[in-house]
């Protein structure tokens, strides 16, 4: 399971690098603009957490720990989850002038309000059976998290914080979370499903 978490981490960063940053890749641009700062997300991340993530990761590492980990490692790799997004807080802080901090919190709030990280575990989980549904899902979720640096930009740009953001998008936060009540008291969601939800999802913040 730790092979898979660390592996699904070292995919989502590189993906995110190769999609989001000029080629050839700068590696000293990338060692002063990003390590630094993905540095401090690792540091503060205890203080970023939604209390969703803080579950999550607390769950993942109790269950490692059960299972002969050592509490350390188990910490380290139950936090890859928060830690996937770096590369977007960074984007988002660095576009508008904030700490990664100001931003994370932000960030993982929004994404627990809206249901994004349930999102992305649930298409995470759905039961591939072709080389193509597999590149759909990882698209999907990468899809996902796309929106959520979307989503979190407008929030700042909108000013007010969060709060002020989801009053002023009542409507459209009101409508994805009927869909949204409906698709978790089914079966569990299959791409389509999780597609149609993207739609609305990137309604949001649009009008």
């Amino acid at each position: 399971e730790m092979y898979g978490i660390i592996t699904h981490f070292l995919e989502r960063v590189s993906a995110w690098l190769l999609h989001h940053l000029p080629m050839p890749l700068d590696v000293d641009t990338i060692s002063r603009e990003i390590i630094p700062e993905v540095a401090e997300i690792e540091k503060h991340k205890d203080a970023l957490h939604s209390e969703l993530t803080r579950q999550e990761a607390e769950t993942l590492s109790g269950s490692l720990v059960a299972r002969a980990v050592p509490k350390k490692l188990a910490d380290a790799v139950a936090a890859l989850g928060l830690m996937s997004s770096a590369p977007d807080i960074i984007s988002v802080a660095h576009k508008n002038s904030l700490s990664v901090h100001e931003v994370g919190k932000i960030y993982f709030d929004l994404g627990a309000r809206l249901g994004l990280g349930w999102l992305r575990q649930r298409a995470d989980e759905i039961n591939i059976t072709s080389h193509w549904e597999r590149l759909a899902m990882q698209a999907l979720i990468a899809d996902f998290y796309d929106e959520q640096r979307r989503l979190t930009d407008h929030v700042i740009e909108h000013k007010g914080g969060l709060s002020a953001w989801l009053t002023a998008n009542k409507g459209d936060v009101e409508s994805l979370e009927r869909f949204m009540e409906g698709i978790k008291s089914g079966d569990a969601p299959d791409l389509p499903r999780l597609m149609v939800t993207l739609r609305h999802i990137r309604a949001l913040g649009v009008a």
